[in-house]
This record gives C-alpha cells, sequence and structure tokens, in this order.
C-alpha cells in the first residue's frame, strides 16, 4: 500500500513495479471486473494470507484536448479468503 502512495505522489508507476519484483510477486489473473480486460496482476501467497495487485489505465483525453492517461491500482490483502484491507489507488501519468 505504501508503494501504491508514493507512486500516486510520484506520479510514477516505479515505486509499485519495485515493490512487485521485491516481494517475488507472481503473475496472475486479474479478478475484478474493470481489470480483466487488462489482465494485468499480481499476488504473493504464504499460508492463508493473500496479496494481490491489480493495474489497468484508461484515457482521459476528451476531443480537442489531450490529457495524461490514468493509471489505477487495486490492492488487496485477505486472510483466508476474507479481506482485511483492500485499497484502490488513481493518479495521472507525468505530464
Amino acid at each position: 500500500m505504501a508503494a501504491g502512495k508514493k507512486a500516486g505522489a510520484l506520479k510514477d508507476c516505479m515505486p509499485v513495479s519495485q515493490a512487485i519484483s521485491e516481494a517475488r510477486m507472481t503473475a496472475c489473473a486479474a479478478e475484478d471486473a474493470k481489470f480483466t480486460e487488462f489482465n494485468d496482476a499480481f499476488e504473493l501467497v504464504v499460508g492463508d494470507e493473500r496479496l494481490l495487485v491489480q493495474y489497468r489505465w484508461y484515457d482521459t483525453s476528451k476531443t480537442f484536448s489531450i490529457q495524461p492517461d490514468m493509471n489505477v491500482y487495486l490492492i488487496r490483502h485477505t486472510v483466508a479468503g476474507s479481506i482485511i484491507a483492500e485499497e484502490e489507488i488513481r493518479f495521472l501519468d507525468k505530464t
């Protein structure tokens, strides 16, 4: 969650990517409807605990108005299938 908040503050996906790499999370299928089309997700499973990080983006541009993309991370911590913590982090690409 801290890496996601840092990514939002910096407007850069690198802190989350680095945390995923350092934790040796493995690629998995995205689960939530808005994320399955992108299917960019990682998980870390230890015993009955699971940390799931899902990612997607969308274009915020309108006609005659070029805008940066919106990055969206959904981070979920579960224990025995019950959600302990969940947070969605959104931030625009650097302009």
